[in-house]
């Protein structure tokens, strides 16, 4: 009998651990599409090198920091992320 309790306390847990997400919920895949500016050149999965002063001419792209472009090159993310 206790078990059947406890059972019956977990089930709706695991039905809502196994729910689908909501269409309203933003969808991790889609976000990260890689839209490559076409005044850089690319270095790697969705990564890019551009001159000094140049903007990447992608609404996604952004700057994180790095500097693995070398001397006068800044490295642009292009994924929306």
């Amino acid at each position: 009998m206790v078990s059947v309790k406890v059972l019956l306390a977990l089930l709706p847990l695991a039905l809502r651990a196994t729910a689908l997400p909501s269409p309203l919920e933003e969808n991790h895949l889609e976000r990260r599409v890689c839209v490559p500016p076409t005044n850089c050149s690319p270095i790697g999965n969705c990564e890019f090198c551009c001159r000094t002063g140049v903007t990447p001419n992608s609404s996604g792209c952004h700057s994180h920091g790095e500097t693995e472009c070398g001397d006068g090159l800044v490295q642009y993310h292009c994924d929306s992320h």
